[in-house]
């Protein structure tokens, strides 16, 4: 048996300085914001902007309530409801242009739901993409999620099926699901793997922000 010397120092010391060294790498978190864009935490005086955009003829139809207009009321105690976290999206002059949303969040099976909405005229400039892989990247840095989770309706769906394989799977497919504008579309069942997040998604986070991983310790 090993004794060890009584001059020789605490027990805990070579345990304490690695504790320290992970501190030090640690204390910055993920990025939420690029030059162009940031994720702000949503409050009162940004409700009436999300209620508009999820109630307006263009966008009603792809958010929760699926072309149904609840009152300002309902509707307010209904942003709550399932929320793991959600934010508005900025631009850099401070215009809010989108919002993002992790629902359903399940820690005992390490998942949660992401969604995205955005304002009608930026649809297919790619700024939806960056903002929700903001969010994801924010997520897999904050808790240990396994996956997560994403649906999209058909029409929505071939705007960035690209990605699929490398950014995303496509674990389902509903067929003839959704009813809009006189046609059954199918929906997508997609998931963000941490593992594939972390090869491919992180390291384009980080170029579109225009700094190295490494600062954030994660």
């Amino acid at each position: 048996m090993c004794e060890r010397s009584p001059h020789s120092g605490p027990a805990f010391s070579f345990s304490a300085s690695v504790t320290s060294r992970r501190q030090a790498q640690m204390v910055s978190a993920r990025p939420r914001r690029t030059a162009s864009i940031s994720l702000v935490p949503l409050d009162n005086s940004l409700v009436p902007f999300v209620y508009d955009l999820m109630t307006s003829e263009s966008t009603a139809h792809l958010w929760r309530f699926r072309g149904r207009v609840p009152s300002p009321e309902v509707f307010r105690s209904s942003l709550e409801h399932g929320i793991y976290l959600h934010f508005v999206v900025m631009r850099s002059d401070r215009e809010p242009i989108g919002y993002v949303a992790a629902i359903d969040a399940d820690m005992t099976n390490l998942f949660a739901n992401v969604s995205v909405i955005m304002r009608p005229d930026l649809w297919s400039t790619g700024v939806g993409m960056k903002a929700v892989g903001l969010l994801i990247d924010y997520l897999f840095s904050i808790a240990p999620f396994r996956k997560l989770y994403a649906d999209s309706v058909e029409y929505s769906y071939i705007r960035f099926s690209r990605g699929a394989s490398k950014f995303f799977h496509v674990e389902g497919v509903l067929r003839a699901h959704h009813y809009f504008d006189g046609v059954w579309w199918d929906k997508y069942l997609l998931a963000i793997y941490r593992d594939d997040w972390l090869e491919h998604g992180r390291p384009l986070i980080d170029r579109i922000c225009g700094r190295n991983g490494s600062e954030y310790g994660v």
